[in-house]
């Protein structure tokens, strides 16, 4: 039997964001890593039996932030040039 390789539901996309080499696919990748980490946060929004998981969900965001903020410094062709 396969270990649970993700706490959480959300981080397979998350994983999917960080790790594709195509810039041509990594917006998309970012998006919906996005979408996926913003509907949880929807879900759990209140109390704090989720607060280790909102602090999850927050590293996420700020990461995949970056990654957007780095991609519009460089642009997805720059990333295939040497």
């Amino acid at each position: 039997m396969f270990a649970q390789r993700f706490r959480y539901g959300w981080q397979h996309e998350f994983e999917a964001a960080l790790l594709e080499l195509k810039p041509e696919n990594l917006m998309g990748r970012i998006t919906i890593a996005e979408a996926a980490i913003f509907d949880r946060l929807q879900k759990i929004s209140s109390g704090q039996q989720h607060l280790r998981e909102r602090m999850a969900l927050d590293d996420a965001l700020r990461s995949l932030r970056l990654l957007r903020d780095e991609m519009d410094v460089v642009g997805p062709d720059d990333e295939t040039q040497g």
